[in-house]
């Protein structure tokens, strides 16, 4: 039995990553001055509450104490957290966590260890403040966000997939490879640090003299891999039980257009305190109501996947952008880590000719299965991933599945080589929406610092 007679410091909220549990925690410090908040409507600037949280893995050993934890993947627990120095003998009924760090880069992993003691069940925490409550974004801000950042302009609808090794982070880029819509902006958290690459992409390298707005962020869903750029890096404060967390200032100041997790009488999760933490740092957010469908504008149409499906599954609650031009049913689909029998799909059915793998070529369902999907010719697809990531992604079943259907081969991020005109590394690819138009230049001196010039193409 797990040794529940320590009053907690902690509360968790349990994420599962294969062989590893995720606790999202925060202080119960903190959780007691937050609780009487109903509405982010009443979440001032910087509040440092939200501060108080870190990130902790339990690797799966088949013990009881994993057995408990599994039962309860997906709620919540409460627990007395002590920092551990890894060699003396660990009591009966404790588990070793791990810190996870988000944001940094290959160096400056901090290997942290902790013990967990006093586990028991709890009730969901924060709960309207996890459900975003107060966050009520209509549809035409939506569309405006969307469109400021293409500013009225008619360039050639190209995307770009960034190199960020096990993580999402996409881009619409105009005819110089400026990026002008980002779709996620992810990057690997520590438990697959030694796939992020070792010339990171510098996103905002251009903003500030060769376009003339931010590029907004669409976040496709909540999980780590899909926002862990907006984070410069992540340090544990010894003693106080919480990391102290840097975002990057040009991340965190642009537009922000989010998913709200569905309600559904209790069956969404909501989200934890470190995604609340990256919320509450964000001026500028606005959150994609669970009602709303579909959104179209200037550069295609964003689809909401539909909340009574799997509320909570995070992987099959978030948005896909079907990028399109006016009068074209012809379309690169971006759907995040959605499985496409989850995805909502336009109406009239588009023709999917560029593919943006889902769920980094994991495990997703519908693929055979999905009419929009099967190429008329033989098409290449990307895949966003790292070199020997925890995941083991791609799957090798999954890519089959997509072969069946005609997407062959996979072109992966992964794959590196060095750019003629930055002499950077990176294995970004190009994805055109209309293979016979130019490709973008690629010659700004912000382009070429920034790292943002593609190695690989798909016609």
């Amino acid at each position: 039995m797990l040794n529940r007679s320590c009053s907690p410091t902690h509360s968790a909220l349990i994420e599962e990553i294969e062989e590893y549990f995720l606790l999202d925690c925060m202080t119960q410090v903190a959780i007691s001055s937050l609780n009487h908040i109903q509405s982010w409507e009443d979440v001032l600037p910087n509040d440092d509450r939200f501060e108080q949280t870190l990130l902790l893995s339990v690797k799966r050993n088949g013990l009881k104490e994993e057995a408990f934890l599994s039962d309860l993947f997906g709620q919540w627990i409460s627990f007395r957290l002590t920092e551990y120095d890894g060699k003396s003998l660990v009591p009966e009924g404790s588990l070793v966590a791990n810190l996870i760090t988000l944001g940094g880069g290959l160096d400056g992993i901090q290997n942290v260890q902790f013990l967990l003691s006093g586990i028991k069940a709890a009730k969901q925490q924060l709960k309207r403040l996890s459900l975003l409550v107060g966050l009520n974004s209509r549809k035409k801000e939506i569309k405006d966000a969307l469109d400021s950042g293409i500013g009225g302009e008619d360039f050639p609808l190209n995307v770009v997939i960034y190199d960020v090794g096990q993580g999402n982070a996409n881009a619409l880029v105009d005819e110089y490879g400026h990026p002008r819509l980002f779709f996620d902006l992810g990057w690997p958290t520590s438990l697959n640090s030694s796939s992020r690459p070792p010339c990171p992409p510098n996103l905002f390298s251009c903003e500030r003299e060769c376009t003339p707005v931010q590029a907004p962020v669409i976040l496709s869903h909540w999980d780590y891999d899909h926002w862990g750029y907006a984070v410069a890096n992540t340090d544990y404060v010894f003693g106080a039980g919480a990391v102290k967390m840097t975002f990057k200032a040009d991340a965190i100041s642009r537009p922000w257009i989010v998913p709200k997790p569905p309600r559904l009488n209790n069956r969404g999760k909501g989200l934890g305190p470190t995604h609340m933490r990256l919320l509450a740092a964000l001026p500028n957010r606005i959150a994609w109501p669970n009602a709303l469908k579909t959104v179209k504008f200037s550069a295609g149409i964003i689809t909401r996947s539909d909340i009574k499906v799997l509320p909570a599954d995070r992987n099959n609650q978030g948005l896909a952008w079907f990028v399109m031009q006016k009068k074209s049913l012809d379309a690169l689909l971006l759907p995040g880590d959605l499985s496409f029998d989850r995805m909502r799909w336009p109406n009239p059915l588009p023709q999917v000719v560029g593919l943006l793998a889902s769920h980094h070529a994991g495990a997703v369902t519908g693929i055979t299965a999905t009419s929009a999907l099967k190429a008329k010719n033989q098409k290449k697809m990307a895949v966003s991933v790292g070199l020997i990531n925890k995941h083991k992604h791609p799957m090798s079943n999954m890519l089959q599945d997509y072969q069946s259907i005609n997407w062959h081969p996979a072109v992966r991020t992964s794959t590196r080589s060095i750019c003629a005109k930055s002499g950077k590394q990176n294995g970004a690819i190009l994805m055109k929406l209309n293979p016979s138009s130019n490709s973008p230049r690629f010659e700004c001196p912000c382009v070429l610092i920034g790292n943002l010039v593609p190695t690989q193409s798909i016609p």
